[in-house]
């Protein structure tokens, strides 16, 4: 399951592969670990860096 997510499968086909029928069966098996938690810092770093950029340009 967690791969599906990594992977960029939307929730609701993941849930359909993997059987689960509601969100809370889903979420007790979506285990996150601390690489998880890194990798989503640097993409949120990554965006907020790009929408720092973007507005810069627009007020320029």
């Amino acid at each position: 399951m967690r791969n599906l997510e990594r992977a960029g499968v939307p929730r609701s086909v993941a849930m359909k592969l993997t059987g689960h029928k509601t969100e809370a069966v889903y979420r007790r098996y979506a285990i996150v670990c601390e690489a998880d938690l890194t990798e989503g810092l640097k993409k949120l770093t990554i965006l907020d860096q790009s929408l720092r950029r973007t507005i810069k340009l627009s007020h320029s």
